[in-house]
């Protein structure tokens, strides 16, 4: 399938740059215009009676800017093609205040704090570390963030709205549609260090109990490494067939599947709807990738008006307010993440009550968002209530696709295992 418009864009490392330009007044200009009518609302921490803000704790520098590029410019056109129309419920503009913080922890914390009185929400923490670093606040300030990032520790947390199917739901329905496409084999891990490692090594392991599948090990990526030749190695040694993998797109999954094509090692890799970024189509490991990588995607991509009816005001809003970046799958993404916003802000405006409790109210009633179809939505409401969308579908890379990537299966029904998960929160 090919969605994309015939001109040419350019990287996201160059949306990166110009990121940057925003930090030093700590506020992104998303296009609003003069303050509309207060409407009798009471004001709130990121609500002064006329405006809203949303908080973005993001990377516009270091190694890790370029592949949150394409998301941050989803967030910043979603509010731009808002504020056109006014606001949210047609009369309330919203103004982005941005932090980077260089993808570090610490600087997290920092941003956060210095932001947190002055936001409604948040429509951005960029990663799962970051997130987890600040979530015992978001909770204690009754905040609601929205992760770049789809952990499943955060599926079932108050306060974090996440913007994409769940990894571990994303691994069962990929991880079966390998088996049955490729056949059987022993199925391993490969995480980013840290978090995303012990993400993956429980995922399987619940895979093994639920499906009877024949588990090999997980290993685990640092993100600084170069070479991730022993990693691999492992896993050949240990007989893997299908391997899940989740981790930074550049550098760690291109440099572990570079380790694969140099050792020639015919397994079929399977990735969550993050795995993959335009930089990737012109790296060596791509002829590589065409063969052995697929990932799971829950919606489609830009473009697919046939199954999103939503999908055109994308493209609108991609061709008015950033035409320069190319819409891959973490630029919908973005818009996505900020729509489900939109929905719970313009119903806390419906409610009379935009404060912070009131925001939760707001998530907490709607119990199915309205994503266009560019996603597929999942059950929504008190965190209890949610569970994960019924439907996924499948992407590959693709030559002709000026994101590298296609969508290769569309509306599949979840397993079971996928639906099923035993979502907990990141304290249990």
């Amino acid at each position: 399938m090919r969605f994309m418009q015939g001109r040419r864009l350019t990287s996201a490392l160059a949306l990166g740059l110009a990121s940057l330009a925003l930090i030093a007044c700590g506020r992104d200009d998303s296009g609003g215009g003069g303050g509309g009518e207060d409407g009798g609302l009471a004001t709130a921490p990121g609500f002064d009676g006329k405006r809203f803000k949303l908080g973005l704790i993001t990377v516009t520098s270091g190694p890790v800017a370029g592949a949150n590029a394409p998301s941050l410019a989803g967030i910043q056109t979603y509010v731009k093609a808002l504020n056109e129309k006014g606001g949210i419920a047609g009369k309330y503009p919203v103004d982005l205040v941005l932090r980077d913080m260089q993808y570090d922890p610490a600087k997290t914390v920092q941003a956060y704090n210095a932001t947190k009185n002055d936001v409604a929400m948040y429509a951005q923490v960029f990663g799962t570390v970051m997130t987890k670093a600040i979530l015992p606040q978001l909770k204690q300030d009754k905040i609601i963030a929205v992760p770049g990032s789809a952990d499943g520790s955060f599926f079932r947390e108050q306060n974090v709205l996440l913007p994409a199917s769940p990894y571990e739901t994303q691994m069962a329905n990929v991880v079966k549609y390998a088996i049955d496409k490729r056949g059987e084999g022993k199925v391993c891990g490969a995480g980013g260090e840290g978090a995303l490692a012990e993400t993956v090594k429980s995922g399987l392991e619940y895979l093994g109990e639920k499906e009877g599948y024949d588990i090999g090990p997980t290993v685990s990526l640092p993100t600084a490494a170069d070479d991730l030749t022993p990693q691999v190695q492992q896993l050949r040694r240990n007989g893997c067939k299908i391997i899940w993998m989740i981790a930074t797109p550049v550098p760690t999954i291109s440099n572990t599947l570079s380790a694969a094509a140099r050792l020639k090692f015919d397994a079929t890799w399977t990735g969550t709807n993050t795995g993959f970024v335009a930089a990737m189509k012109a790296s060596p490991v791509f002829e590589y990738m065409q063969k052995n990588y697929m990932q799971a995607n829950d919606g489609t991509l830009f473009g697919d008006t046939e199954n999103a009816p939503g999908m055109q005001e994308v493209m609108d809003a991609h061709e008015k307010f950033s035409p320069d970046t190319l819409p891959e799958w973490a630029y919908l993404n973005g818009w996505v993440g900020t729509m489900m916003i939109d929905q719970i802000l313009t119903k806390a405006v419906e409610n009379g009550d935009v404060s912070r409790e009131g925001i939760i109210e707001a998530e907490n009633s709607i119990t199915e968002f309205d994503l266009g179809g560019i996603q597929f939505s999942p059950t929504w409401g008190p965190p209890e209530d949610r569970k994960p969308p019924t439907k996924f579908g499948v992407m590959a890379p693709d030559p002709e696709s000026e994101t590298g990537v296609s969508v290769v299966e569309y509306g599949l029904e979840s397993s079971p295992a996928a639906i099923e998960f035993p979502y907990k929160t990141a304290e249990e």
